[in-house]
C-alpha cells in the first residue's frame, strides 16, 4: 500500500501528469491507463483492484446485455447490481440477511459509489435507447482530441455567447 502523502506518491503524480500532458495519441492513452492501474493496484492491493475491476466489467456487461437484448427488464438486473455494490461496501444492513461467514471485510474500494451511479446512468440511457452506440463500442480516436485540442474547432466555451 502507498500513502497518498508520501514523497513517492507525489513524485508519481507529478511524473504522471507531465507524461499525460506531453504525450499524444496511443502513447497518451497507454500512459493514462497504466498510471490508473498502478494507482489502483498500489492503493487497494490485489483484492481491491481485482474486485473493483470486476465490478466495472460487470457493469459494462450489463449495459451491453441491455443493448443487445432490449427485453431484459431493468427492474430485475439493477437491484442485483446494487446488491453487489452493498456487499462490496460491506454495509451493516447485510447482517440482517446474511450470515457472518458470508460477509467480507477483504474488499477495499475507491470510487465505487461513483462507478455505481455512472453505470446506473448508462444503463438507463441504454434501456431508453438514448445511448449512442460509440459509448460502449470502441471507435477510432479523434486525432484533434488526442493531440490535446477540442474536436470542434469552433468551440469557444460555455460563455462564448455572452
Amino acid at each position: 500500500m502507498i500513502s497518498l502523502l508520501s514523497l513517492k506518491f507525489i513524485t508519481f503524480s507529478f511524473v504522471s501528469v507531465f507524461l499525460v500532458s506531453v504525450l499524444g495519441g496511443s502513447a497518451r492513452q497507454a500512459v493514462f491507463l497504466t498510471v490508473n492501474l498502478i494507482f489502483v493496484w498500489r492503493v487497494l492491493g490485489f483484492e481491491g483492484a481485482f474486485s473493483t475491476l470486476g465490478f466495472c466489467l460487470l457493469g459494462y456487461a450489463l449495459v451491453k446485455a441491455h443493448i443487445q437484448w432490449p427485453n431484459i427488464k431493468l427492474y430485475l438486473t439493477l437491484p442485483l447490481f446494487i446488491a453487489l455494490f452493498a456487499y462490496m461496501r460491506n454495509y451493516e444492513m447485510l447482517q440482517w440477511f446474511l450470515p457472518d461467514n458470508v460477509l467480507t471485510n477483504v474488499l477495499k474500494t475507491i470510487g465505487l459509489s461513483f462507478i455505481l451511479f455512472k453505470i446506473i446512468h448508462v444503463l438507463i440511457d441504454a434501456r431508453s435507447r438514448t445511448l449512442h452506440p460509440s459509448y460502449v463500442r470502441p471507435k477510432p480516436p479523434d486525432p484533434a482530441w488526442q493531440a490535446g485540442g477540442h474536436p470542434d474547432k469552433s468551440h469557444r466555451g460555455a460563455m462564448s455567447h455572452v
